[in-house]
C-alpha cells in the first residue's frame, strides 16, 4: 500500500498492517490493535461513557477495519483518523440504539465544558479510565480552539461534522479539515506520553 511521504513511521506501519488485513493477514490485525487500541478505547468510551459496552465497541470497530481494509486509502489521511471516524460512528450508533429504548440513555446536548466532569462522574470506580479521559481532556484543552472545539463537539456531545459546520457557521471542509489536525495532534501527544 502506498503512503505518502508526510506519515510518521508509525502511521507507515499501520498504513502496511492494513494493507496486510486486505489481504486478510490476521497478525497484521493483532500488530494494529496493539498499536491503536487504547486510544481508541478512550475515544470510545468518552463517547459512550459505558465501559463494558466501549470494549465491545473497540472489538467491532477492529472487525469493521479488518473486513473494509482494502477501502482504506493512505492518499486521503493517516490510518488513525479513519479508525476514529470508524469508532466514532459505531459508538454514536451505540447511543442511538440505546436512547430509542426509553430511560436508558439520554444524548442531552450539554455544554463543553460539563461533558468531561458527567463522563469522569460516570465512571468514578473506575480509576484507570479516568486517568486515561482526565489526560485525554488534557489535551484537548492544548489544541487551538477551534480544533479542540470541534473534537469536543464530535466525541463528547456525539453532533455530526453537518450539525458542528451548522452550530458554529464554518463550512463542512474546515470542520473536517480541523477534526483531523486535531485527532492527528491529540494521537501524537497522547501516544507520545503513554507509550
Amino acid at each position: 500500500m502506498k503512503t505518502p511521504g508526510g506519515f510518521s513511521p508509525e502511521d507507515e506501519a499501520a498504513s502496511d498492517y492494513l494493507g496486510g488485513m486486505a489481504n486478510r493477514d490476521v497478525e497484521c490485525l493483532k500488530a494494529l490493535y496493539t498499536l491503536y487500541h487504547r486510544p481508541l478505547l478512550s475515544l470510545i468510551h468518552s463517547v459512550m461513557g459505558d465501559s463494558g459496552g466501549a470494549e465491545e465497541i473497540l472489538q467491532d470497530v477492529f472487525v469493521r477495519a479488518y473486513r473494509d481494509a482494502g477501502r482504506y486509502d493512505s492518499d486521503l489521511g493517516a490510518p488513525f483518523p479513519w479508525l476514529a471516524t470508524i469508532a466514532r460512528r459505531m459508538a454514536i450508533d451505540w447511543l442511538r440504539k440505546k436512547q430509542r429504548r426509553p430511560g436508558i440513555v439520554d444524548l442531552e446536548r450539554e455544554q463543553p465544558e460539563r461533558d468531561a466532569d458527567k463522563i469522569f462522574a460516570a465512571n468514578e470506580n473506575h480509576p484507570h479510565q479516568q486517568m486515561e479521559l482526565r489526560l485525554i481532556a488534557e489535551h484537548l484543552e492544548r489544541l487551538p480552539e477551534g480544533q479542540g472545539q470541534v473534537l469536543r463537539m464530535a466525541f463528547l456531545q456525539g453532533h455530526t461534522h453537518s450539525e458542528i459546520a451548522q452550530i458554529l457557521g464554518k463550512p463542512l471542509g474546515t470542520v473536517k479539515s480541523d477534526l483531523r489536525r486535531g485527532l492527528l495532534q491529540l494521537r501524537k501527544d497522547y501516544l507520545g506520553e503513554n507509550d
